[in-house]
């Protein structure tokens, strides 16, 4: 099962497929989060160990980008 949050965030990255951590802070920070840094990084734990979205390090930066199976988890399947 999905908080809020977590579906909030799988459901950007199925539209962007790709979000660096930066992104992430801000969009939490958007969408009323009072600790945006700590949500951001504990929704994108929480996703990844669910095996919903990986972290990249293309350019030295944190990436979060979803997989096939968050992509199952958003559409319902």
């Amino acid at each position: 099962m999905l908080t809020p949050a977590e579906e909030k965030v799988l459901k950007k990255l199925s539209k962007q497929q790709l979000v660096t951590r930066t992104e992430l802070i801000d969009f939490m920070r958007t969408n009323g989060s009072s600790n945006p840094n700590s949500v951001a990084d504990i929704v994108a734990r929480s996703l990844a160990e669910k095996k919903y979205i990986s972290a990249i390090n293309p350019v030295g930066s944190v990436c979060y980008v979803i997989t096939q199976k968050g992509l199952n988890v958003i559409d319902g399947k």
